[in-house]
């Protein structure tokens, strides 16, 4: 119907509109883009259009065309809270952390009961190594999704490495405080993924690794003190790290270099 509509009249917009629609639901995203961007000459001030050929153009890697669209509709229409959340999106895509931090906060002022912005935000604040306020940040998005196991995984990640800057500078009140949420965090993720057993894993791994890069610190100490806590916490973890734990109580007291040669690779 939109050919013939467009084969009948050229400067028919609606008719490029639904095309562009058409082929772009039919992956045709070369077809779909010429389509689209022949619409916008028609009609320049159509702000959806703009996002629409936004999320065409980042579908072909077009990433900074992308943002010339989405900035231009966020012209059109500064108060949609969408189009800032697709912005920071392609923003994050460029590696420009910042500013889709910028785009993301803009996007939550407009509406604030979104959880896979503030997800967003959480990210891009932990690439930004700003952890604690990512912590934040996916807190919120766990309130509107409680069940989203992904966030409570990245939310007990981040956890993790906050505790581990912690131990590092020697707060260690600070790094035992982040751990039993991290615990939390990752045995809730365990719980309540699709895949269990899967989940497990990714748990103790992460958990593992930590403990790997806290045992590169050689502080035996900060290491006994995580292991008593996750041992508190999560009873069923000491088996898993019962090797970790017999080698610190071996040299507990003795050379640092004794305990780093122990440590389980």
């Amino acid at each position: 119907m939109a050919e013939e509509m467009i084969d009948v009249e050229e400067n028919n917009a609606s008719a490029w509109l639904l095309k562009g629609s058409a082929l772009g639901s039919l992956g045709r995203d070369d077809e779909a883009l010429e389509a689209l961007s022949r619409f916008i000459e028609l009609n320049p001030s159509d702000d959806a259009a703009w996002l629409i050929k936004c999320e065409v153009l980042t579908k072909l890697g077009k990433n900074e065309e992308a943002l010339e669209a989405v900035s231009r509709s966020i012209e059109l229409n500064p108060d949609d809270a969408a189009a800032w959340l697709i912005k920071g999106e392609v923003l994050r895509k460029l590696d420009k952390n910042e500013e889709a931090l910028e785009a993301f906060s803009k996007s939550l002022e407009l509406n604030t009961e979104v959880a896979g912005t503030w997800l967003r935000k959480g990210l891009a604040l932990a690439t930004l190594g700003k952890y604690k306020e990512s912590v934040a940040a996916l807190s919120k998005a766990l309130e509107l999704n409680p069940d989203d196991s992904y966030i409570l995984y990245l939310k007990g990640l981040l956890h993790l490495k906050i505790s581990l800057q912690e131990f590092k500078s020697n707060n260690y009140g600070n790094a035992l405080t982040n751990l039993p949420y991290a615990l939390d965090a990752l045995d809730n993720f365990s719980t309540s993924a699709k895949d269990r057993e899967q989940a497990k894993e990714k748990r103790d791994e992460v958990i593992m690794a930590f403990l790997k890069s806290l045992i590169d610190t050689k502080n035996v100490e900060a290491v006994d003190m995580a292991l008593e806590t996750i041992g508190t916490n999560k009873e069923e973890l000491k088996e898993l790290f019962k090797s970790i734990t017999t080698a610190v109580e071996i040299v507990k007291g003795e050379d640092v270099n004794k305990y780093y040669e122990l440590q389980v690779e």
